[in-house]
């Protein structure tokens, strides 16, 4: 089993819940039509795990990065044209050639 997969579809969803928090309005939408999924409500109350408590080691740029990369709301996340002019790309010319990037 991959790290950090769910089990089960629930499963999953409680992990979802628990890493980025409640789910968008169109996803929750979604959630409601699934027949299996109809009857699963969101917890009442749970602690979110936000991205700098799990990897306290990424700091500016790279935090920004990821955090970026796995918005929870996909209309809201940046494109990759968007992503690769990112602070966190700045220093790739210099490190490979600039003829590479």
């Amino acid at each position: 089993m991959a790290h950090g997969a769910g089990e089960s579809d629930v499963d999953q969803l409680w992990l979802i819940y628990k890493c980025v928090g409640k789910l968008t309005a169109h996803h929750e939408e979604l959630r409601r039509k699934d027949k299996a999924m109809a009857t699963v409500r969101a917890p009442a109350s749970f602690e979110h795990d936000p991205l700098q408590r799990k990897y306290p080691q990424l700091r500016g740029a790279e935090m920004a990065f990821l955090a970026a990369c796995l918005h929870y709301d996909p209309a809201q996340r940046p494109s990759c044209a968007q992503l690769l002019q990112s602070p966190f790309f700045h220093g790739i010319p210099q490190l490979f050639g600039e003829g590479c990037v």
